[in-house]
């Protein structure tokens, strides 16, 4: 819900506290559609997107504002809650529409969230491996 970036290691225990302190209630999320992203002249990413989900904004709203409390740049994109399925390298457009256009229908049965997380990516040349550095459960 929020890239960011490289974290100096001395703020991490700070980060983490400010995190567990949240109190949000656990949520569904229901996968319907896809969408490349940044867009389809320059596909990057596969991904399904989700159903608008008030406490999902919510969630998403507490974390921007206590990350930028720690200092964190403030996020100048809006939020644009999604799935990632996939990271394309060199697909031709032709075929990212096509592949949009079969599976148009494409819908997921809604799942409970009731955690999020703080993940750590460690770069390798065949792609990004992430880490679960810490769990934040959420309210039932």
């Amino acid at each position: 819900m929020r890239f960011l970036g490289p974290v100096e290691e001395d703020l991490l225990p700070e980060l983490t506290r400010t995190l567990a302190e949240i109190e949000a209630p656990a949520f569904e999320l229901a996968p319907r559609g896809l969408m490349v992203l940044p867009s389809l002249t320059r596909p990057r990413v596969l991904a399904a997107a989700v159903d608008p989900v008030p406490e999902l904004h919510a969630l998403q709203a507490e974390i921007e504002r206590r990350v930028v409390d720690l200092g964190f740049t403030p996020e100048d994109r809006p939020f644009l809650p999604h799935i990632t399925l996939a990271r394309l390298k060199q697909v031709p457009t032709a075929a990212v529409r096509s592949f949009l256009q079969r599976h148009r229908d494409f819908a997921l049965t809604p799942f409970p969230v009731r955690a999020f997380h703080l993940y750590e990516s460690h770069l390798h040349p065949d792609g990004a491996r992430y880490e679960i550095l810490h769990r934040f459960p959420l309210q039932p």
